[in-house]
C-alpha cells in the first residue's frame, strides 16, 4: 500500500469531504460511506502506524496521514511543509494542535521524555548545568531550574513563531 506524503495524489477536498467527516475539536475522522470491511459508515477512520506513531487512513489502496488529511479538509489544499503537532503527540489531530512547520521549526517543539533531566536544552556538565539552543550556548548554571529559565527566555526571544 502506498503512503501519500505530499501533493501527488488524486485526493481533493471535495472527495475527502464526500467520504469522511472531520471534527476539528476532537481531531477524529468518521466514515460517511461504506468503503470496506472495517470502513463502515459512522465508524471512526484511521489506525495507528507501526513505523511512526501517527494515524493513517486508507482509501482505495492508498494510505494517508490523518494530520495531512485534516489540513486538506480545513484549508482545501495539501500542506506544502510538514505538519507539526503543538503538543508533540502525533496521534492528536485536533485542528488547534496542528501547524505548518519547517523541519527546524519542528525540532524546536520537541518534548524530552521524563527521566533524570526532564528539561529540553539543559545538560549536566560536571557539577553544574549548561543551557543551549541548537549550536548557541546560553551559559552555565548551578541548578537545572535556573538553566531551564535561561533556556526558556532565550527560546522566547529566538523562536518567535511558537505559541505563548
Amino acid at each position: 500500500m502506498r503512503i501519500q506524503w505530499g501533493m501527488t495524489t488524486d485526493m481533493t477536498q471535495e472527495l475527502l469531504r464526500s467520504i469522511l467527516q472531520y471534527d476539528p475539536l476532537t481531531g477524529v475522522f468518521v466514515w460517511l460511506v461504506d468503503s470496506g470491511a472495517r470502513k463502515c459508515k459512522g465508524n471512526a477512520a484511521g489506525t495507528p502506524g507501526m513505523e511512526r506513531p501517527c494515524i493513517y487512513i486508507s482509501y482505495k489502496r492508498r494510505k494517508y496521514l490523518a494530520h495531512r488529511l485534516a489540513w486538506l479538509y480545513m484549508q482545501g489544499v495539501w500542506p506544502v511543509d510538514t505538519i507539526d503537532h503543538w503538543d508533540g503527540n502525533p496521534a492528536n489531530n485536533r485542528w488547534a494542535n496542528l501547524r505548518l512547520a519547517t523541519p527546524s521549526q519542528q525540532q524546536e517543539n520537541l518534548h524530552r521524555p521524563k527521566g533524570a533531566n526532564p528539561y529540553v536544552g539543559v545538560y549536566a556538565v560536571k557539577k553544574r548545568y549548561a543551557a543551549r539552543i541548537g549550536n548557541r550556548h546560553i551559559g552555565y548554571f548551578p541548578t537545572p531550574e535556573l538553566a531551564r529559565a535561561a533556556y526558556q527566555a532565550e527560546k522566547a526571544r529566538v523562536h518567535t513563531h511558537l505559541p505563548e
